[in-house]
């Protein structure tokens, strides 16, 4: 540091004090250097010109202890030092109250760091309390489709912005939209091709492959996105089937089912926000678990006319 202060030049120097002046450090004006020489050269200076302002005009006018002595000496002999202490005091007031300004907001941004800290950990927590009660377990819960979750992967990816106080988690519902939205279009393919099956005979097989083509797949998607966010989610499991679904739809009743279960755990997730936002996120992604994408009224109307 003194090394560069010896390469600099007169006119740097300058540059740098005016620099100082205009931008001070985050600390504010009292902590530069050019304050601490402000201090030194100001309450010298008041010494000097009262003194010198002093001896000299009671050399030229006299000193006198009476009220007209005593007035004379104030209000004219040291009215031009009195009035340089006077500024000097001002500017060095307004010093020592950015000084405490700048203080103050180096206090109160700690606090916030602070409170920010603790706050990520308790929601880290509260998020880890909540999936253990979705966790698949063979005494409490065990039709749960969560087999296992990493809880610093969902909670870094759902909840980027918790360490700052932010619990928006508009990617990881982003993400889950565009989940669903894919999934839902895989179904609705079958609603396209069970309208072309070849063979009458062959309506029931062909659902049926159609089926398993569709299941393969959307648990290919619904992995991916939980290997994305540390969540790991068991095959879909043989949920019980109404009796008015035909028997060759049953792996399509199955994989609507998981679709809706998984929606359940991501609305949980999301929930975690406790914002506005997170609620109508929640709703959304609800209403898309909950969707049946594949038409089987259409299915079931035109079997018996491929029979």
């Amino acid at each position: 540091m003194s090394q560069e202060k010896l390469r600099r030049t007169p006119y740097q120097s300058k540059v740098r004090w005016l620099y100082s002046w205009v931008h001070p450090t985050p600390e504010g004006w009292v902590t530069t250097d050019w304050y601490k020489k402000w201090l030194d050269f100001s309450s010298l200076s008041i010494l000097i010109a009262i003194l010198t302002c002093g001896i000299t005009g009671w050399f030229d006018f006299g000193f006198s202890w009476s009220l007209k002595g005593i007035n004379k000496s104030v209000f004219e002999v040291l009215k031009l030092p009195v009035g340089i202490a006077t500024a000097e005091l001002a500017v060095l007031a307004l010093m020592v109250s950015n000084y405490r300004a700048a203080q103050q907001q180096r206090q109160i941004t700690a606090s916030e760091s602070h409170n920010n800290f603790t706050n990520y950990f308790k929601h880290r927590d509260y998020l880890e309390e909540k999936l253990n009660g979705l966790k698949r377990d063979q005494h409490s819960h065990p039709h749960s489709i969560l087999k296992s979750f990493d809880i610093d992967r969902i909670h870094l990816n759902a909840f980027p912005g918790a360490k700052t106080g932010d619990l928006s988690c508009l990617d990881f519902f982003s993400d889950a939209c565009a989940l669903y939205n894919k999934a839902h279009r895989i179904i609705e393919n079958v609603n396209i091709k069970q309208e072309s099956f070849p063979d009458a005979k062959k309506t029931a097989n062909e659902l049926l492959q159609l089926s398993l083509e569709v299941r393969d797949q959307i648990i290919l998607e619904i992995n991916g996105f939980g290997f994305k966010h540390g969540l790991t989610f068991s095959n879909p499991n043989r949920f019980s089937v109404p009796e008015n679904y035909p028997k060759e739809s049953t792996e399509l009743f199955h994989i609507q089912t998981f679709l809706h279960m998984v929606a359940e755990i991501i609305s949980k997730i999301i929930s975690c926000g406790f914002t506005d936002e997170s609620l109508s996120q929640q709703e959304a992604i609800q209403n898309l678990g909950k969707k049946m994408a594949w038409n089987m009224s259409r299915y079931l109307e035109l079997a018996p006319m491929k029979n």
